[in-house]
Parts: C-alpha cells; sequence; structure tokens
C-alpha cells in the first residue's frame, strides 16, 4: 500500500500533503482557540454586567428600606423617599 503511493505521487507529493494536513490542523486548533477566548471574554463581560446590576439593586433596596425604616413612604413613581405622609 506505502509502495503504491510512493510510486503514484512520490516521495515529494507525500511529503506536501502531510504539510498540507499540518497546515489545516493547526488552522482548525487556532480557530477554536480564538473563538474559545471569545467566548470567554463574553461570559466575562457579562458577568461584571450581573455584579453592577446586583449592586446596584441591593442599592436601591438599602435606599427603600432607609426611607421605611425613617418613617417616611418611598415614591415608586419617582423613585425617591418621600418626607411627608404616605
Amino acid at each position: 500500500m506505502i509502495g503504491w503511493l510512493v510510486t503514484t505521487l512520490g516521495m515529494r507529493g507525500i511529503l506536501y500533503g502531510l504539510g498540507a494536513l499540518a497546515i489545516v490542523s493547526f488552522g482548525g486548533y487556532l480557530y477554536v482557540h480564538v473563538r474559545n477566548i471569545g467566548i470567554a471574554a463574553e461570559r466575562a463581560r457579562i458577568e461584571r454586567a450581573n455584579q453592577e446590576a446586583e449592586r446596584k439593586a441591593d442599592d436601591g433596596q438599602s435606599n427603600v428600606e432607609r426611607c421605611y425604616n425613617a418613617g417616611n413612604h418611598w415614591n415608586r413613581a419617582t423613585g425617591v423617599c418621600d418626607t411627608g405622609p404616605g
């Protein structure tokens, strides 16, 4: 079988084929690697956005709690603490 390949393609043809296979394989590796880097970066960006949203929600909840604890009324329409009667 190998003798047939060598006589049909020649040694140079086999080496070119192996070289092409190596180049295509490396290209596939690079594609997957770069894609995975992009996916990881996007996940990190989403995680940062989620943490920021949680922080803002906690801050907002703290403001509402402070308002009610002070005996005031939280105005949901304006998003501020009304110091007058609720």
